[in-house]
């Protein structure tokens, strides 16, 4: 009996750890320069990203983003609004783009402005878009409503 209580604590423990919210751990916030790697700067034109971000203000307009291998941008809850204003987005292989998850779901104000003159763009994406390829990863998760509200 005693292995099994054991073996439930452990389970659990996992569970536990295993849900952390997609904003925890992350150093490189956007409202705060010093904490950005050397080099990287939000407010020019394209931007690339390959390491974990949290987004936490409005963005200037970008002419476009590239979340690459190790990058991840992730949308904070307690900010009094998370926007990011862009021509574009892609993710690539490796790359994400997280406003909550399924264990952790998203509670604050987060939107995606996507800007641009039609006839502008030389992509096989399209134009004002958000483009996934192989390997990226996309969530959205709110919270849940009430189907009855």
């Amino acid at each position: 009996m005693e292995g099994s209580y054991l073996l439930l604590m452990a389970l659990c423990w996992f569970k536990a750890a295993d849900s952390a919210c997609p904003e925890d751990g992350i150093s490189a916030v956007a409202s705060d320069n010093m904490t950005w790697p050397p080099g990287f700067d939000l407010a020019v034109g394209n931007v690339t990203l390959d390491f974990p971000f949290l987004l936490d203000l409005e963005t200037s307009r970008l002419s476009g983003l590239q979340i690459v291998s190790g990058g991840r941008l992730v949308f904070s809850p307690t900010a009094g609004l998370a926007k990011l204003i862009t021509d574009y987005v892609v993710i690539k292989d490796g790359g994400s783009l997280e406003i909550g998850s399924e264990d952790c779901p998203f509670v604050g104000q987060a939107e995606i402005l996507l800007t641009g003159i039609r006839g502008a763009y030389d992509s096989v994406d399209g134009e004002k878009f958000i483009s996934v390829h192989s390997g990226g990863r996309l969530e959205i998760h709110g919270k849940p409503r009430n189907p009855g509200t």
